[in-house]
């Protein structure tokens, strides 16, 4: 066996055809690497003595030739907002410290039929919404871990920056799965809203929210994906692993304007004006797109976020005894108490008009490149427990119901991952995974796990 650890789940799933790796060998090098990286507060729950247990029984069924799923014994971890029966969620509050769910979350019960097996619940802020959990401890940046990973899916983004986790899964209602993405340096995508079932996920908001997979490379993410869908759907081809290329020169790639995108860290702007360029060399149609008033619609976003928040909690939170839920997380929210039905409606009136704009750019164009953020990911120091401003170019797939994928682009000059955002029209998976790997190819970048020294 092997004690060269490979990088990607692509190459361990390799690894386990050749017999290079066994299922066991993995989970026991990533259970010391968790140990190893507890600085970090990447997980909730971790149980090496579960994890051990499941990975022998899939080195057992690999070593028989009985194992045929296409993710047998591949550890992922997942969001702790996401139901695994017997384990405890909780969605990051105190509120639901003692809640085992019976049941799995179906997204994740289809992954286990694939082969997949639990490697850990991770760290997420509560109820997936805001900066810092101040009751569980804020997750640390394996790429600088004075830095802000990225919320709300935290830890899941930095365990698989730093190696803990070949990958996993998160929640994303304004660009929870991106932002940790491209703050750590991995891939992160945000499914077609609906295109998988919330049941058995912990609810932020309804309307808004997705479940998706972040992983090392773009290939990976593919790989996850078409896992967490019933039946074949022809984005990975299943003998080779390869994610299916797109052709450059069919690709139409819209730019968002530099006002549109307001003060974006010059590093920033740079890494996403080079990445038009190579996409334009290699013969994609790319040119400007008239995008809507995005603060407009950032506000309309964030209306109906805290209403159906706190429509969800308000139960809970009109109790007497308030203690159970953080203090930063109520206040977040009180807001959406005062959402009369009429704003609320106007509100998704608002929606549906961006989403016809939209309709009316992908008539003309098939993505639309934006960096994954203004900035990258700023020190822990100034951002404490309240939200940084890490969404302004992310909320909008979830408002408009879109798929989307942030792709690691390069570093800026302390190092820190700079992450370009590709979104696509409703249920064009496929075609945004080609368009990310040829982005990925094109800027050459990609980083090696990174954990606290």
């Amino acid at each position: 066996m092997t004690t060269s650890w490979p990088r990607t789940i692509r190459e361990l799933l390799l690894a386990f055809r050749r017999w290079d790796l066994s299922p066991l060998d993995l989970a026991q090098h990533l259970a010391k690497q968790v140990q190893a990286g507890q600085a970090l507060n990447c997980f909730r729950w971790f149980d090496e003595d579960r994890l051990l247990a499941e990975a022998r029984r899939a080195t057992e069924g690999l070593s028989s030739g009985n194992q045929k799923q296409v993710l047998a014994g591949v550890p992922l971890a997942l969001k702790d907002n996401i139901d695994v029966a017997g384990i405890p969620a909780t969605s990051g509050s105190p509120v639901r410290l003692n809640y085992v769910p019976t049941q799995d979350a179906p997204v994740w019960a289809q992954l286990k039929a694939r082969g997949a097996i639990l490697l850990g619940k991770t760290n997420l802020t509560e109820f997936a919404y805001g900066g810092h959990n101040p009751e569980f401890g804020a997750v640390r940046n394996p790429r600088k871990p004075d830095h802000f990973p990225g919320s709300s899916s935290s830890g899941s983004g930095a365990a698989v920056a730093a190696g803990l986790a070949p990958g996993a899964l998160g929640t994303d209602t304004g660009g929870s799965i991106r932002v940790p993405a491209a703050h750590c340096g991995v891939v992160g995508l945000k499914p077609t809203n609906g295109l998988f079932p919330l049941d058995g996920i912990a609810p932020l908001a309804w309307s808004l929210d997705a479940v998706g997979p972040l992983a090392p490379t773009v290939t990976d993410t593919a790989i996850l994906l078409e896992c967490m869908a019933p039946g074949p759907q022809g984005i990975v081809d299943n003998e080779s692993l390869a994610l299916r290329r797109q052709d450059p020169t069919s690709l139409r790639v819209g730019l968002a304007s530099a006002l549109w995108l307001g003060d974006t860290q010059p590093e920033v702007a740079a890494c996403w004006e080079e990445a038009a360029r190579r996409l334009k060399a290699i013969g994609c149609q790319v040119e400007e797109v008239p995008l809507p008033d995005r603060r407009e619609c950032q506000a309309v976003h964030r209306m109906l976020l805290r209403a159906e928040a706190f429509t969800y909690h308000a139960e809970g939170l009109e109790r007497p005894d308030l203690s159970g839920y953080g203090v930063r997380f109520r206040e977040a929210i009180e807001p959406g108490s005062h959402t009369t039905a009429q704003t609320y409606i106007r509100g998704q009136l608002f929606r549906r008009r961006t989403k016809e704009h939209f309709r009316s750019i992908f008539q003309k164009m098939d993505l639309v490149l934006t960096p994954t953020c203004l900035t990258t990911a700023p020190p822990l120091s100034e951002t404490g427990e309240r939200e940084p401003a890490c969404t302004e170019l992310t909320f909008l797939a979830n408002f408009i119901g879109s798929p989307a994928i942030s792709v690691p682009g390069g570093c800026d000059r302390e190092g820190l991952p700079i992450g370009l955002q590709l979104i696509g029209r409703p249920y064009s998976e496929a075609l945004l995974l080609g368009a990310a790997l040829l982005l990925e190819e094109q800027m050459g970048f990609a980083l090696a796990p990174g954990q606290v020294k």
